[in-house]
């Protein structure tokens, strides 16, 4: 946690708060300072511009007396201390000074008020039409937005002017936060049983099982909670699936294609043994392949990911291996023999190999192991 701002001393030009810290230097090596109740910063004596390209000086503005003698007017009038939303009303008839003035003049509009011995309107005397502005303003700004509103929020549309200053939601409400809520434009909690009738109503409406992308389209519409909310809640989007006991598995293609499509359990075992029929054995992981690129099968990836293994899924298709041959080492001898007399010379390595696929021999390996090397047997079968 970053250490507490200093009080700088200096009184913010935006709301009149005492609560400023340091916060650098800006243009003309000016120090600037940041307020923590209005969110904004300010310069240290600044020029303030009159809307052209001429800049007011201390020696051309109104003195003091007269400002406090206009705020004085403009609160007999309104039978309270004027608030910086009350003066654009004046300012359209002419009547008052810009605000720039006051800011120049006295550092804040609040410190003018205050000047003027004037009671300052906090939030113990916002009224009830006051903070129904207010929430009026939230609302057509959720409106605009379109979903629920943060903090950032209310600060970028103050910069568009869209609604009043973050100050005044402080002072009616307690903070910005509260007066969201207050609107009703605060993000919705979603309890558990909720998300998941949500779940199965979009469930009904889809052929496939429910992808972040749908819950996505279903949050921006404001419709239901993000996809982080469920997320939080399961863990995983399947787990979500689960509770809710919607799809998880896709449904075939309508139609044959050769690129991706989704099936069942029971239709890959089906596509294998289709497959162990046409070759008449158990296919192999590149004879499924070949099978997927012309579109007549899924792919041996996908067999896996749905079985666990390759080798569930020949168990799963009825392909049981069978069980291995035991040789005696006169029968190993034997067939070696054999397979010499055929080839008339010994046998390479993957010769033996390719025997053993036929049925005509024992396994390179089995040989090794029973009999030893293949070069320590080559003078016994070498028939050269």
């Amino acid at each position: 946690m970053g250490r507490p701002a200093t009080q700088s001393g200096f009184v913010c030009y935006h709301c009149g708060s005492r609560e400023t810290s340091k916060a650098g230097f800006g243009k003309h090596r000016k120090q600037r300072f940041y307020c923590r109740t209005c969110r904004r910063w300010f310069l240290e004596n600044p020029e303030v511009g009159t809307g052209k390209s001429k800049r007011h000086k201390r020696a051309d503005l109104p003195p003091k007396r007269y400002l406090l003698a206009e705020l004085k007017a403009v609160a007999q009038e309104l039978g309270r201390a004027p608030t910086t939303h009350d003066w654009p009303a004046f300012r359209e008839q002419e009547r008052v000074h810009p605000l720039y003035i006051y800011y120049v003049v006295f550092g804040s509009f609040l410190e003018a008020v205050r000047q003027a011995k004037l009671k300052p309107k906090y939030k113990q005397e916002f009224d009830e039409a006051d903070r129904k502005r207010l929430l009026d303003e939230l609302r057509r700004l959720q409106k605009k937005l379109g979903r629920a509103l943060y903090d950032e929020d209310v600060d970028e549309a103050r910069r568009r002017n869209d609604v009043s200053s973050p100050y005044h939601f402080v002072r009616a409400f307690g903070s910005v936060p509260a007066a969201i809520a207050a609107a009703g434009a605060a993000k919705r909690i979603y309890p558990r049983e909720e998300m998941i009738k949500i779940l199965r109503k979009l469930d009904a409406t889809l052929d496939r099982p429910i992808q972040q992308t749908d819950i996505q389209k279903l949050y921006d519409s404001g419709k239901g909670p993000s996809v982080k909310a469920f997320l939080k809640e399961f863990g995983a989007l399947s787990k979500a699936r689960h509770a809710a006991k919607t799809q998880t598995v896709y449904r075939k293609a309508k139609e044959r294609t050769t690129y991706w499509q989704k099936y069942t359990k029971e239709e890959l075992i089906e596509q294998l043994k289709a497959l162990g029929k046409k070759l008449g054995r158990k296919p192999t992981d590149r004879d499924i392949n070949a099978e997927s690129r012309l579109g007549h099968s899924a792919s041996s990836t996908t067999f896996a990911r749905m079985f666990g293994s390759l080798p569930e899924a020949y168990k799963a298709a009825g392909f049981v291996n069978p069980k291995p041959r035991s040789y005696s080492d006169h029968e190993i001898e034997s067939a070696l023999k054999k397979l010499s007399k055929k080839l008339g010379r010994m046998p390479t390595f993957h010769e033996i190999r390719r025997a053993s696929i036929r049925g005509e021999c024992p396994s390179p390996g089995t040989i090794v192991r029973r009999l030893g090397k293949l070069t320590d047997l080559r003078p016994h079968f070498d028939l050269r």
